[in-house]
């Protein structure tokens, strides 16, 4: 059963967390939305990133992350974030920001950061900009 089979790949490629939904597309891209009004704790994030690691079978792969319904993430879930055991498996990351204000802030933000981030990371307000971006930035 072809179908069968094809079906069951693609819901292989579905984590869903406490905190949100990763989808690995066709193109190796992870599709990360987060359930509103959630406030991520270090423990969630630490679950978040196992199921990263576990959609991509350990390689990491570029990442869409979507921020428009979240409400934030503390300062502790930013900085584990940020680790090196964390960021290893993220090859590049594209936010999505729900208001050109929002994207002009965090354009700054990442001005600034940029001289310690090692991963290419851009802000976009269209789910499709960021989604053509990241697929250039899939390792082989």
């Amino acid at each position: 059963m072809q179908l069968v089979d094809n079906l069951q790949e693609i819901q292989s490629r579905i984590i869903t967390t406490e905190t949100c939904q990763m989808i690995l597309d066709i193109y190796g891209v992870v599709h990360i939305k987060g359930y509103p009004d959630i406030i991520e704790t270090l423990d969630q994030a630490k679950k978040s990133l196992a199921a990263l690691i576990e959609i991509t079978d350990g390689k990491g792969a570029p990442v869409l992350l979507d921020l428009r319904e979240i409400r934030g993430k503390t300062r502790e879930v930013r900085d584990f974030y940020a680790q090196p055991e964390a960021t290893q498996y993220y090859h590049a990351v594209a936010y999505i920001v729900g208001t050109p204000f929002q994207k002009m802030l965090g354009d700054i933000s990442l001005m600034i950061s940029k001289l310690t981030m090692r991963t290419p990371t851009k802000l976009f307000l269209n789910e499709q900009e960021a989604a053509l971006w990241l697929r250039t930035q899939v390792r082989p």
